[in-house]
Parts: structure tokens; sequence; C-alpha cells
């Protein structure tokens, strides 16, 4: 179930980064959003956690560390790459996770 979060409440309980919506689409399609917000104008973000850490992924109101676009594309096509490889799906989900780890390894690294 996906729980409404302030800015402030991720922030405050991960280590936060962020891209664009659809952005890393093919990285996160096995996983399901744990906090969304929204404003007057809608929906701004969803938020993915791993451990601890958040990937928020949205238009608007976003928070955290910008993920390198060079890195998003450059993991959203490993993602790609690995639905179309004729794994069982809780292989595909594992891969998908480590290579969710190295993202966040990669852009804190920065």
């Amino acid at each position: 179930m996906t729980m409404k979060a302030t800015r402030a409440f991720i922030r405050n309980r991960y280590t936060t980064l962020y891209c664009g919506y659809c952005d890393l689409h093919y990285l996160l399609n096995l996983f399901d959003a744990e906090y969304y917000n929204e404003g007057i104008y809608g929906w701004n973000w969803n938020g993915y956690t791993f451990g601890h850490y958040c990937i928020v992924t949205g238009y608007r109101n976003l928070t955290g560390t910008r993920i390198n676009f060079n890195l998003v594309d450059k993991y959203n096509k490993l993602g790609k790459l690995a639905s179309s490889k004729n794994w069982s799906y809780s292989r595909v989900r594992k891969f998908k996770e480590n290579l969710i780890y190295r993202l966040i390894r990669e852009t804190l690294r920065k």
C-alpha cells in the first residue's frame, strides 16, 4: 500500500536520490512505490525504498541528490536488457535490485 508522504518525512528517514518521472521505468517496474506526494496540481512523485535509501521519481517537489542522467540512462538500459532475458521473475527482480544498489553507490560516490 502506498502512503502519502512529505519531502521532510522522506528526507529525514532515508538517504534520498531523485530523477524525473519514468526515467528509471525499466529498472523500477518490478517494484512498488511505498510513498507518494501530491499537491494542489495533483500527483508530484513516487518514492521507492531500498533499505536506508529512497529513490524519488516524479515531476515536482523532488528532494535529495539528483541522479546524473548518464547513470540513469546506463542503468535503465541494463534494466531493459534484464527484462528481455528469458529469466525467472525472481532472478530478474534480484538482478534489478542489485543494479539499483550499484546505481545508488555510484550516485553517492560522486
